[in-house]
């Protein structure tokens, strides 16, 4: 999770399931503002704002 996009991440979400298959899907890194300093539309739609 990155606050800003040319920032590094400072936040990782992980999900398990225990019994469940081996296996690691990694997804895009979610982008939580915008250059213009504003939520980014993903981060609204995740955050129901």
């Amino acid at each position: 999770m990155h606050g800003r996009a040319h920032l590094r991440a400072k936040v990782l979400l992980l999900e398990a399931v225990k019994g469940a298959e081996p296996g690691l899907l990694w997804e895009p890194p979610l982008v939580v503002y915008g250059p213009d300093g504003a939520y980014t539309q993903e981060a609204r739609d995740i955050c129901q704002l």
